[in-house]
């Protein structure tokens, strides 16, 4: 009997430590490609830069570590009505679609220093944007 309980139990484990990552792995590319879909819009790239933040998990007791995240501000235009927005990718974006200001963080400056390259101050962009709430926008889909 207590062969079959732990043959289950190790049954259900290891299924756990396979479907988890799957869901996730959907629910990330349903987000994208419902993005990809979305209505474009030309903008206007305000500001970029590096910003250095601290991270860490205090339910765990780590200690805050350094973290670098680019942030990009941008400008665009829906239907005459002028918007601006610093969400870059749909990682930033909840399943909702309400937008989490969290941000993607790197553990070294250099990483984030090569988004915010690709992004410089006055660079025309393509955003993409909720033809349901125009307000809510990214660059990276």
């Amino acid at each position: 009997m207590f062969d079959f309980i732990f043959s289950h139990f190790l049954f259900v484990m290891f299924a756990g430590f396979l479907v988890i990552p799957a869901l996730v792995i959907v629910v990330f590319f349903t987000s994208r490609r419902r993005w990809q879909k979305r209505p474009t819009a030309p903008g206007l790239v305000i500001s970029s830069e590096v910003v250095a933040t601290q991270r860490s998990d205090k339910d765990y007791g780590s200690k805050p570590e350094p973290c670098y995240m680019a942030r990009i501000r941008y400008r665009y235009t829906v239907a005459g009505k002028e918007y601006e927005s610093d969400t870059r990718t749909n990682a930033e974006i909840g399943p909702d679609s309400g937008i989490i200001r969290a941000g993607v963080d790197f553990p070294r400056e250099i990483y984030a220093q090569r988004v915010a390259d690709r992004y410089p101050q006055g660079a025309r962009i393509v955003v993409h944007y909720n033809p349901e709430k125009p307000s809510e926008s990214v660059l990276d889909v």
